[in-house]
């Protein structure tokens, strides 16, 4: 808490700062000294004080904290990941409850912060029922009708009856518990424009469309509803889990038959907050007029636009009181499984009218062009011309008016204010000024889409910079041509590339040798990074983000690299390597200067030529056996859950690689763009925190459904 200024001073009595005022202050001035002095003691006191509370004490101090409440071996975590505050808050609650399974679920959701759910294996066990005790829900075979309880089936949900197996890899006999834990987050997007499918109909076919707008299936997930009672189990929409189609088409039913018997129905997944909504508009941006869940059917659409496949029915049959049949009008079909959508006869959009959709997709961290919070990656700028782009007026429109204003100011800040689609003409070239700073940014909590529709050439004269901050580019590359005769400087943070858009960064001539460009990616996701025209005076630093194009050469630089926690899915090409921190490879490197720089804690495939290198991936022994060395090969060789943009586990490591990846890196995590959740010392934490709240007899086993 910060003290009034002046207070000391304030506290001498009248006639001492009067005389102090005709004497030119220099008491006040002394006073200030002590002050400054008084000033650090008073926080640093009122710093001690909230230490002893778990709810205001800082990061470090949770361990010591947790240590009287009996918890050991806690480890201080990095707050952006996770936090162990609410375990320790928690303990002594947990410890009352310890060995139920709501108690395990939350003790795996305070200690990794990932949702958590825990299912009893021994109550699916098939056996033969006591007539004194039975048990009408477990049932040996499955309704083949429901479609529901076949959807639910070897999940986290399951209500079907197995027959034991005793060996220890499978998780249905008497001493197991598997804990389900969802490692990915639903991330939102608001007000985003469905993309219409823009392949050529077919014939008797009708419009569909895509919830990304990228024109890419996208599966859909749930926003996790607010758990009332924390002694209640984790239910299917309190987690950020794919949606399934019957499930939502269950409680869909059910809103449609309450509005029939005239009752208010108690949904579940469209409640404060659905997992998503779809908006009419008229394109001259008139009042949004939103489609209510009552006329939204689910459905399987995987058959989109094929000439066999029927448009879905506009209307649903309900039963009323009386025993009669009322048909209530549907006016869109959604498949939450692919993230389609189609509107039945009828109830299409005019052509006047767009087409808006809020939804929540999954992926592991805020990585790349995302609508979540940035407002530590927005600086002032002060000085410079701010221009807000929105629909009305375009980015083309409003960076071509600053070139021509060419106003007094250091730079300018083109911010895009919505998650629409920005369309560039294919072709459109940009000359920044000279000495001029320009930076291309999404406002907070808006992941706007600039579609190139080809190429993109920006033109950076001497000390100029250019900065790309939380964009998605598809549809073409960028290429940024710099000045051989002055340095330039080019910043991409939280974008996204989307594979296939590379970023070049070329010269226009001159001496090389003379270059002196930087370039520095963080937290983004490029399609390729081409910087091989360049000289050894251009420097690339690469942090936290993943580089892919697997099909071809992913970094291609003629300068000094410097890549710290990233992963590169393709070849990589340098002149040199100043220094390589864990980071994945997934193909062979090249470096013409091996004398300077070292690679370290990182995934280097064989063949590839770097420097020195330092506990990196893999390690063959020398004179082992070839069929063993290839054996050793392939255990350490990395597999992610997917490498397909788009899809919720991209670039993430999978669950069952060996140590030498998960806890490979410097400070013992995984290996790759993922350091920074400390997914490995969350798991570690994990098994130890369940040794304590286990019950005797029992084995958890830990399921990763994302």
């Amino acid at each position: 808490m910060s003290l009034e200024p002046d207070l000391l001073y304030s506290w001498l009595p009248a006639y001492v700062r009067a005389r102090d005022l005709e004497e030119g202050e220099p008491l006040r001035a002394l006073m200030a000294t002590a002050q400054e002095v008084y000033s650090r003691i008073h926080d640093d006191v009122g710093r001690l004080h909230r230490n002893w509370f778990i709810e205001t004490c800082q990061e470090w101090v949770v361990p010591y904290v947790g240590d009287q409440v009996g918890i050991s071996r806690l480890r201080t975590s990095t707050p952006r990941a996770y936090t162990l505050r609410a375990y320790v808050a928690n303990a002594i609650a947990l410890r009352r409850r310890k060995g139920t399974p709501a108690a395990l679920e939350q003790v795996a959701h305070d200690v990794t912060g990932w949702h958590a759910s825990v299912l009893e294996m021994f109550q699916l066990i098939s056996t033969t029922q006591h007539v004194d005790h039975p048990r009408p829900h477990s049932l040996r075979t499955p309704s083949l009708g429901d479609a529901g309880e076949l959807d639910r089936l070897y999940g986290p949900f399951e209500r079907t009856c197995h027959t034991p197996d005793v060996r220890a890899e499978n998780r249905y006999h008497l001493q197991a518990v598997s804990l389900f834990l969802w490692r990915l987050d639903a991330w939102p997007m608001a007000l985003a424009p469905a993309a219409r499918h823009a392949s050529a109909p077919a014939e008797g076919s009708f419009p569909w469309f895509h919830f990304n707008p990228l024109g890419q299936d996208l599966p859909l997930f749930n926003f996790p509803q607010t758990r009332l009672e924390a002694s209640s189990l984790v239910q299917e929409h309190h987690l950020p889990a794919p949606l399934r189609r019957s499930a939502l088409l269950e409680e869909l039913d059910a809103l449609r038959q309450a509005e029939v018997d005239g009752r208010e129905p108690v949904p579940a997944w469209f409640g404060n907050q659905p997992p998503f909504r779809i908006y009419l508009r008229d394109a001259a941006g008139g009042a949004l007029s939103e489609v209510p869940p009552s006329r939204i059917l689910t459905a399987d659409l995987a058959r989109c636009g094929q000439p066999e496949w029927l448009r879905p029915p506009g209307e649903r049959a309900c039963s009323t009181p009386s025993g009669e049949v009322e048909l209530k009008p549907i006016t869109a079909v959604v498949d939450p499984e692919l993230g389609r959508l189609v509107f039945t006869a009828g109830s299409e959009p005019r052509e006047d009218q767009e087409v808006l959709v809020d939804y929540f997709y999954g992926f592991a961290s805020d990585l790349g062009g995302g609508a979540y919070d940035r407002h530590a990656e927005l600086p002032d700028r002060e000085g410079f011309s701010r221009y807000v782009v929105s629909g009305e007026r375009g980015l083309a429109e409003q960076i071509q008016q600053w070139l021509a204003d060419a106003p007094e100011t250091p730079g300018a800040v083109f911010e895009l204010a919505d998650s629409s689609v920005y369309t560039l003409d294919a072709g459109r070239s940009f000359e920044i000024p000279e000495g001029k700073q320009v930076e291309i940014r999404a406002a907070n909590r808006q992941r706007p889409v600039i579609d190139l529709g080809g190429r993109l050439e920006l033109e950076l004269p001497a000390n100029a910079g250019l900065t790309l901050n939380g964009l998605c580019l598809c549809n073409g590359a960028v290429a940024v041509t710099v000045d051989p005769e002055g340095p330039a400087a080019i910043s991409v943070v939280h974008c996204t590339l989307v594979p296939g858009t590379p970023l070049q960064i070329l010269t226009s001539g001159g001496t090389r040798a003379a270059l002196s460009v930087s370039c520095a990616v963080r937290r983004s996701i490029l399609g390729a990074l081409e910087l091989g025209a360049l000289g050894p005076g251009c420097a690339l630093e690469i942090e936290e983000s993943i580089i892919d194009h697997p099909a071809g050469t992913a970094i291609q630089h003629g300068g000094a690299l410097r890549i710290q926690a990233s992963t590169v899915l393709g070849k990589t090409r340098a002149a040199a390597i100043d220094q390589a921190s864990g980071v994945i490879f997934t193909d062979t490197v090249s470096v013409e200067r091996l004398q300077a720089g070292c690679v370290r804690y990182s995934y280097v495939p064989p063949g590839s030529e770097i420097p020195s290198r330092f506990r990196c991936q893999p390690e063959v022994p020398e004179g082992m056996e070839e069929v063993a060395r290839e054996a050793l090969l392939h255990r350490l060789r990395p597999r992610f859950t997917s490498t397909q943009y788009g899809q919720p586990g991209y670039g993430q490591l999978a669950f069952d690689l060996p140590d030498e990846l998960l806890r490979g890196a410097e400070d013992e995590g995984e290996m790759g763009a993922f350091n920074h959740l400390e997914q490995s010392h969350r798991r570690l934490g994990l098994q130890l925190a369940l040794e304590e709240h286990l019950r005797v007899g029992l084995d958890v086993q830990i399921v990763f459904v994302t």
